[in-house]
């Protein structure tokens, strides 16, 4: 198991960065050593983090329905899941109803793994989610063209779950370029209490249902005031403040996940506001030419004065995996 470098420390000027960097280059960092300190200069990184979590999206499982639409049809999950989709409810781009055969796709996300390999962070404007499920409802004709729900239809959503939270709320969400996942309040559904009986077994099944008008990211969380004077502030060398590098910071309990980013225009500080710091574990994934590179701490307490130095490990891919997967 790889050990990680912490520091604490105050803010420091780039130039005192980057010469404690060369002096690092200089003391010799071998090309087999575990730990990779690049230089500043580097402009060819080929590498894309995205292409990291693309592949571990796999090891989330969807289940694949095929169903007649002329129908009412009941899909339900391994997991107990309900989809309760009406009669004529899908039409194509043309809004065109669809009458062959289409496939309804589910994926469900519970866990902090599952949320950060999707890219679904916890971060919003005023407030932050503690997630408690994600679910993607995609439905598409068997070629694989997307279906969208017609604008009288909608679909009734059925979760199992013995601890319903009071404060749990609905929301839609939708992928943006800076691969947050932004998440609006969903005007159509509000969730509630609701029993049925499960259609294998006949026994009666507790939780929740709520209504949505719309396919793609159903999302349950709760949302969580955040407070403007807490900041994270994460330190890296230069080279990993691109494209090639994801940093998530997680905590213990809950499922709240934030997507860091780079601050004040200074190329090695990544910076978050937040609602808490304590209890934190931070991941820094970084895809360099293919190569992966890993750092991972866990602390209990974090004060917002100060920086967290971080030195990334080269790291495979099994045990970036294995990483990721820890965070639960």
């Amino acid at each position: 198991m790889h050990s990680f470098n912490l520091e604490h420390k105050p803010y420091m000027k780039y130039n005192i960065f980057a010469t404690i960097i060369g002096l690092l280059l200089f003391a010799g960092c071998g090309k087999n050593s575990d730990i990779f300190i690049p230089k500043d200069d580097i402009n060819n990184l080929k590498g894309n983090i995205n292409n990291f979590y693309l592949s571990v999206r796999n090891t989330v499982p969807a289940e694949v329905f095929t169903i007649h639409p002329d129908v009412e049809n009941v899909v339900t999950t391994s997991t107990g899941l309900r989809v309760l989709i009406p009669a004529s409810a899908f039409t194509d781009s043309t809004e065109v109803t669809v009458k062959d055969d289409i496939i309804v796709k589910i994926t469900q996300l519970s866990k902090k793994s599952d949320f950060i390999k999707y890219s679904q962070f916890s971060n919003t404007s005023d407030f932050v989610l503690d997630w408690f499920k994600n679910i993607n409802f995609e439905v598409t004709t068997l070629s694989g063209k997307k279906l969208l729900l017609k604008n009288d239809s909608q679909v009734t959503v059925q979760l199992p779950t013995t601890s319903i939270s009071p404060n749990w709320k609905l929301f839609n969400g939708t992928y943006y370029s800076t691969r947050m996942f932004q998440v609006l309040p969903n005007e159509y559904a509000v969730i509630k209490s609701a029993v049925w009986k499960d259609g294998t077994t006949g026994t009666i099944v507790e939780g929740i249902e709520f209504k949505v008008k719309k396919t793609g990211w159903v999302c349950i969380a709760t949302p969580v005031k955040i407070e403007k004077n807490k900041s994270l502030h994460l330190e890296l060398p230069a080279s990993f403040r691109s494209f090639n590098t994801m940093t998530s910071v997680s905590y213990k309990s809950g499922n709240i996940i934030y997507l860091c980013d780079g601050s004040n225009g200074v190329p090695n500080i990544f910076s978050q506001r937040i609602h808490d710091l304590k209890n934190l574990t931070v991941l820094i994934a970084s895809d360099m030419q293919y190569s992966y590179f890993a750092s991972k701490t866990e602390f209990s307490e974090y004060h917002n004065d100060s920086t967290v130095v971080l030195t990334p490990q080269k790291t495979n891919y099994t045990e970036m995996v294995n990483l990721l997967d820890k965070l639960n």
